[in-house]
């Protein structure tokens, strides 16, 4: 059994294909989240939020 027949399938997207590297742990990502402090955003400032601090808690375990 290779390596390849080990990992998750990804979406077919730009963005999975981007990052595939780092969702398989070949490398690092960065999250970098930008808000606006503006009261008419707070709903999508606290998504972004939200967001980011469950994707910090996420780690890649790979089996091989």
């Amino acid at each position: 059994m290779n390596k390849c027949e080990n990992l998750v399938p990804f979406r077919d997207s730009k963005l999975t294909r981007l990052f595939q590297r780092g969702l398989t742990g070949r490398e690092s990502l960065t999250m970098i989240v930008n808000v606006n402090p503006s009261p008419l955003l707070r709903e999508e400032t606290l998504n972004a939020l939200t967001f980011s601090a469950v994707a910090k808690q996420v780690f890649i375990f790979l089996i091989f």
